[in-house]
């Protein structure tokens, strides 16, 4: 046997018997089971049993084994190979009982159908082999060193022993570590509270935490507004105008072309329009519904550290619960005194504010639409954004104001487009509604775990008197392993 097994598979907390037969010429320090226990470094974990003592000839040499006491000719233990076990050894006699039959093969086939009877009738036996055996016998019994009921006795002692040293402690730890652990899940999913104001106020704070949130260079919510002026208009509007005919130059027209020339324009700069338009509330509603429908989650920061932090991303970007990673027993604590609020628990609430934000972009999209076709249906009809010249021999000079137009039309997106402040205050009237069953679902799962480890806790604590003041000590340590 592998020392490696011994340790992967018990974990170092094993006890062992050694088994020593009596017979013959006994000596402890030849025997193959001592040889492992040697080899492995057991000697503290193992009870040594004498057995077949009722073929020995010197019970003086088992005596002085088993005592550590010279014979009476003064020969000491080390004289027979004595080895020193930690927790001593046991003299034993288990022959088959015969009682009652006339044949041993007769009595092994009872005993075998019987074999709590057996037990029992050898119990018997021993006890009035070593209580009625020679004086070096009775000595060992009467020393509580014969016999299966005393290596019985000495494992029940050791047994307490390694439960109320080493067991417990490191069972109580597992213990407490799980009950925290399950109170951690349950205290992620967020507040729960019968009274609905309490709820909905985290509500709307979390609401405010993600579009409201201000970073460096201003709320989150303000740079997805800059973005759509920066990015979204430039890439749709603004270098698409450029390459319409005829904006942002002077050209000479025929007049027969004149009237087909305008219409061209207006057709390209309408569909340049109406591919902006397309995009605009998906543009909002796709962002905001990523915002208040982002999960919040547990992320590992250093796995070596066993630091973490609650985060919710979204836009690319990362809202952090703590200003930095810290301990997972520190999240523990301040998770319980603050746990994050779930937008997406409330499905009733969420979709509220996004239907009023839904509809406060289709009356953006409507305004703009309006607003926009009108500039673009006068653009024949002259200034500000078309002058047209005739210029004699037949030819009209055509000049279409490219920036002027387009300065329009980024002013109408502007004036029309729902301010960052208006999109926050969507939340205004929207009830809460009731929270998702199966996050409903997984609380009172979590919530029964928690009493069942609770009632774990609490047997062991009573079963090997331990305080509350202890169990606060542990959890003291675990923080600090941590």
């Amino acid at each position: 046997v592998a020392r490696g097994w011994h340790d992967q598979s018990t974990g170092g907390h094993a006890m062992y018997l050694a088994i020593v037969p009596a017979s013959g010429d006994v000596r402890p320090n030849t025997n193959s089971a001592m040889a492992f226990v040697e080899m492995e470094d057991l000697k503290d974990r193992t009870f040594g049993v004498f057995t077949k003592c009722d073929q020995v000839s010197e019970s003086d040499i088992i005596r002085c084994l088993i005592t550590g006491e010279d014979t009476p000719s003064g020969d000491s233990p080390a004289d027979f190979g004595a080895v020193h076990l930690e927790k001593g050894w046991v003299a034993s006699m288990l022959k088959v009982p015969q009682s009652g039959f006339s044949k041993t093969a007769d009595a092994q086939r009872y005993y075998e159908a019987h074999p709590m009877e057996r037990l029992y009738e050898q119990k018997r036996q021993e006890t009035r082999f070593f209580s009625s055996g020679g004086d070096d016998l009775k000595n060992l019994h009467e020393r509580c060193s014969a016999g299966i009921g005393a290596l019985v006795l000495r494992l029940e002692k050791e047994y307490s022993k390694y439960l109320s040293t080493t067991w417990k402690t490191q069972a109580l730890k597992r213990v407490i570590s799980a009950f925290d652990e399950k109170e951690f899940q349950l205290n992620l999913l967020g507040l729960e509270d019968q009274n609905e104001d309490n709820i909905r106020t985290a509500a709307v704070a979390e609401v405010e935490r993600r579009l409201g949130c201000t970073m460096d260079d201003g709320p989150w919510i303000d740079e997805l507004y800059s973005n759509f002026f920066d990015t979204f208009l430039e890439e749709k509007v603004v270098e698409k105008l450029d390459s319409v005919e005829g904006l942002g130059i002077t050209m000479e027209v025929e007049p027969y072309e004149l009237k087909g020339f305008l219409a061209d324009m207006q057709t390209q700069i309408l569909a340049i329009v109406d591919d902006a338009l397309a995009s605009y509330k998906s543009y909002w509603m796709d962002s905001l519904e990523e915002a208040l429908t982002a999960e919040t989650k547990v992320v590992v920061t250093n796995a070596g550290t066993s630091t973490i932090n609650i985060v919710t991303s979204f836009w690319s970007r990362t809202l952090e619960h703590f200003a930095r990673p810290i301990a997972r027993r520190k999240v523990y604590t301040e998770v319980k005194k603050a746990p994050p609020f779930h937008l997406a628990v409330y499905p009733t609430f969420v979709e509220g504010i996004l239907a009023k934000q839904r509809q406060l972009f289709e009356d953006a999209h409507a305004a703009i639409s309006e607003k926009i076709y009108g500039v673009i249906e006068a653009i024949d009809k002259g200034m500000p954004y078309l002058e047209v010249h005739y210029q004699g021999g037949g030819c009209f000079k055509v000049s279409a104001f490219h920036r002027i137009l387009l300065s329009k039309v980024v002013e109408i997106f502007a004036i029309h487009t729902p301010t960052p402040t208006a999109i926050r205050a969507q939340h205004d009237g929207v009830p809460i509604g009731v929270e998702n069953n199966d996050v409903a679902a997984e609380r009172r799962e979590l919530q029964n775990d928690l009493v069942k480890v609770k009632q774990a806790q609490d047997g062991m604590c009573a079963a090997f008197g331990v305080t509350e003041e202890e169990i606060a000590a542990l959890r003291a340590e675990l923080d600090i392993g941590d």
